[in-house]
């Protein structure tokens, strides 16, 4: 029985937005595109002798390259069981044993590698895949491999539709960036209003050419929504072009290539202020103490945004307390205040899923209390009104405030300082100024300063003048 090149190869879910996974369907033409144009990209001595360990659940899309490029070129694929896949030092021993040459894994699966110091494999070709490549994590891995190779793709495009060489000269200036479209694919960049951005712009990486899915297996509705038809300049004039919309969002470098930023639902606006969660984390992870970090929005029940950075140390015998406060003080120097996280939770390991990714539900789950400071429980009066007032501007519970926690770290924001500010002046029948409740003072640290202003407001005692308690006595 024959095939036609449109005719369905394979559906693969992956995760919605609403929780409603999506089965995603790749005809033929598109899969046999992508292995082709892949083997294109790849060093061709090494595909003569072709070694791939396959390290990935055939659920997940990547594994279409590690199982099919192989059987291209009459080369040999290696499969790691489950235990292979999570022990980075039981991969390492089939690397070595099965003389592997080829080997593609997400960033959180080589950073694994890393953490075992692992020497390397000076003809192996390293392809990372799935997540944004960290800059310290390739500079890790530069050196211990033949070449690496940066790849970028959703699932809607085959796997794979850019892809960059990774070089040092580019990590000098702390960028890592995805260049050249694999032969049959496209991509143009739109910005808010749907028009091609500005050269040097920003805007939504969109997909186009014999890589795209079919759509959306029983969800036409979600299929017309994300694969739209525009029409854009060509040779011969304009011409109409089916697009993917990726919802990532980069940055064009000219010749260099494009910068990820971050997902499209990863921006957001704090205050007047429109962020990429992406540059937070890229930001924290350039810091010479910070391997990893991750960064979401949370909101409290007051429906205040809220910046939670979870964040692995380089170095693992440091205490978190004191690694905390070394990335806020380096962060405080480097970002506008803004942009600074409210919470921050040191990581010891990063929970993944069977794909090997970050699992972001696991992680809040897991690490939910975010790192402030050991708890101390008031001691005077002051400190007791001050917790309660903290609690309702805050909506926290009582228990959660430590005197020796900081407004701004507990979620603590210019609007709510106002507010504080007019509470305790009402209260304490003080007049505070609010410069004072920038400085960045811990809740003990306030109650002392409330309780001196509360001492020179008192009649008599400030000015120093007698007190008529007792009638004058002749003697």
């Amino acid at each position: 029985m024959g095939l036609s090149a449109d005719a369905l190869a394979y559906v693969i879910y992956t995760s919605g937005s609403t929780g409603q996974p999506k089965g995603v369907m790749i005809e033929h033409a598109a899969a046999a595109n992508f292995i082709s144009a892949m083997l294109q990209v790849l060093p061709q001595a090494q595909q003569t002798q072709m070694k791939w360990l396959a390290t990935t659940t055939f659920s997940f899309d990547i594994s279409v390259l590690e199982l099919f490029a192989p059987l291209y070129v009459g080369g040999i694929c290696i499969l790691a069981n489950e235990l292979d896949q999570r022990d980075p030092s039981r991969m390492a021993a089939l690397i070595e044993s099965h003389d592997i040459n080829f080997l593609q894994a997400t960033p959180s699966t080589w950073r694994m590698f890393v953490d075992i110091q692992w020497g390397g494999k000076q003809d192996l070709i390293a392809l990372s895949v799935g997540e944004p490549l960290p800059v310290n994590l390739a500079q890790a891995l530069l050196p211990t491999t033949a070449r690496l190779f940066n790849c970028y793709g959703p699932t809607e495009a085959t796997v794979i539709s850019l892809v960059h060489e990774v070089q040092q000269a580019e990590l000098d200036h702390n960028k890592i960036y995805l260049s050249e479209s694999l032969a049959g694919y496209g991509h143009v960049l739109l910005d808010e209003t749907g028009q091609i951005a500005p050269t040097n712009g920003t805007g939504e990486l969109c997909i186009y050419g014999l890589g795209l899915a079919r759509g959306y297996l029983g969800r036409p509705a979600l299929t017309n929504e994300k694969f739209i038809t525009v029409t854009l300049p060509g040779t011969a004039g304009p011409e109409s072009v089916r697009l993917y919309c990726s919802g990532d969002v980069v940055r064009c470098h000219g010749q260099e290539g494009l910068e990820f930023l971050g997902r499209k639902d990863d921006q957001i606006k704090i205050r007047g202020h429109r962020l990429e969660l992406g540059d937070i984390a890229a930001n924290i992870e350039a810091l010479d103490v910070v391997d990893t970090c991750y960064v979401c929005l949370h909101e409290t029940q007051t429906n205040t945004p809220q910046l939670i950075a979870y964040l692995k140390s380089k170095h693992q015998a440091q205490q978190p307390g004191d690694f905390i406060a070394t990335v806020k003080r380096q962060l405080k120097e480097k970002l506008p205040s803004y942009m600074l996280p409210t919470h921050y939770v040191p990581v010891a390991q990063w929970p993944t899923t069977s794909n090997g990714k970050i699992d972001k539900k696991a992680l809040l789950h897991q690490y939910g209390r975010v790192h402030i400071t050991d708890y101390v429980a008031p001691s005077t009066q002051v400190e007791h009104e001050l917790v309660e007032i903290w609690s309702q501007l805050l909506s926290l519970s009582v228990a959660q405030i430590s005197v020796e926690a900081e407004f701004s770290e507990l979620g603590g924001h210019s609007l709510l300082i106002v507010k504080m500010q007019r509470e305790i002046n009402n209260k304490y029948n003080i007049t505070l100024p609010i410069k004072d409740l920038y400085q960045g003072s811990n809740l003990a640290e306030l109650a002392s300063v409330i309780e001196h202003q509360q001492w020179l407001s008192t009649p008599d005692l400030s000015t120093g003048e007698p007190q008529e308690e007792f009638e004058d006595l002749e003697l």
